[in-house]
């Protein structure tokens, strides 16, 4: 369902491109997003993110892994130790925009799950190699906060607690994650502790709020300052929108990634609707237009996106997509 989106005022002045005009040193700008959560199901996207641990020039790109032996790095320094999820962001070059996941790292080299050469990530000296920037992925308990510390979620046994859906990356299948009355969250099926779990913010989350009124749902965090993205499977693939503010069908650039056709052959995406459980079907026609399935219209303009989209993949699996920063934002 689309629920009421507020954003902080750095994070709407940007929308607005009054603010963050490039300088010669800079800041990435940061704010909050306020979600109202109503009873039902909630489609939520993380649209400002954890703060960069580490950023640079990759010297040396291979297969499953890449470097930066610039003089002063240290990731174990910068990132800690092994064994917490961290993600790549690829900042320049062919693959800007290029999100994957951090296997492990030593003082110089990150082990990456994806192939950053068939991506078409380019090493090279300083100044030369694609640059790139290493976030955290924050937890569960980083996110939602706990039953102890507060949050949004309605703690209790599985049966009557908040619900938060979390993609697994097959089609549509969730793990299904809850805060206990211990203030601990726990998974549904394997009834079990999942503590830290990690959430990669290209992903979209459903939360099922069972608790009658509403709730405000904060999370403040970075903007991100270009676009982004991964990879689509054949059948429905559940995506964060990334920016908090700005982004519609007809600036997101998909159209460069998703199949055209009839709606019957196109890719769909689903934008939530203010009716819960209900979404405007787009697809992108034959002749380049945006149009949608029912009414079968042109799309109106704009259709934004507010937090979490489906894109019903029904193209090639391993497909890549990305959304493009807001066209209306300023530089920063």
């Amino acid at each position: 369902m689309k629920t009421h989106l507020t954003y902080s005022l750095l994070a709407a002045a940007a929308a607005c491109g009054v603010a963050f005009s490039a300088e010669t040193a800079y800041t990435t700008p940061v704010g909050y997003t306020t979600q109202t959560l109503v009873t039902g199901f909630n489609n939520v996207g993380l649209t400002v993110h954890a703060p960069t641990k580490a950023a640079g020039d990759l010297n040396v790109i291979s297969a499953s892994s890449v470097q930066d032996t610039s003089a002063g790095v240290n990731f174990t320094t910068s990132l800690g130790a092994t064994g917490t999820l961290h993600i790549l962001e690829i900042t320049s070059g062919p693959a800007v925009g290029l999100v994957t996941e951090i296997s492990s790292w030593t003082t110089d080299t990150i082990t990456t799950v994806d192939n950053l050469v068939t991506a078409g990530v380019v090493g090279g000296a300083d100044g030369v190699g694609n640059k790139y920037r290493i976030r955290k992925a924050p937890t569960l308990e980083e996110i939602f906060g706990t039953a102890i510390t507060g949050g949004p979620l309605t703690s209790g046994p599985s049966t009557t607690a908040d619900i938060v859906y979390v993609p697994t990356g097959v089609p549509g299948a969730y793990t299904q994650y809850f805060l206990s009355g211990a203030g601990a969250f726990r998974s549904v099926a394997p009834a079990a502790a999942t503590p830290n779990v990690p959430i990669v913010y290209l992903d979209g989350l459903f939360v099922n709020r069972r608790a009658s009124g509403t709730k405000d749902f904060v999370v403040s965090g970075e903007v991100k300052p270009e676009k982004a993205g991964g990879k689509l499977v054949t059948g429905f693939n559940y995506l964060g929108t990334i920016f908090p503010v700005g982004s519609t069908v007809q600036n997101s650039g998909l159209e460069n990634f998703l199949l055209a056709g009839s709606s019957t052959t196109a890719d769909l995406i689903y934008v939530p609707t203010a009716t819960p459980g209900q979404y405007l079907q787009v697809f992108r026609s034959a002749a380049g237009t945006w149009r949608t399935v029912a009414p079968a219209a042109l799309a109106p303009d704009p259709v934004n996106f507010n937090g979490a989209i489906f894109i019903q993949r029904k193209g090639s699996t391993n497909a890549p997509w990305s959304i493009n920063r807001p066209s209306t934002w300023s530089s920063f």
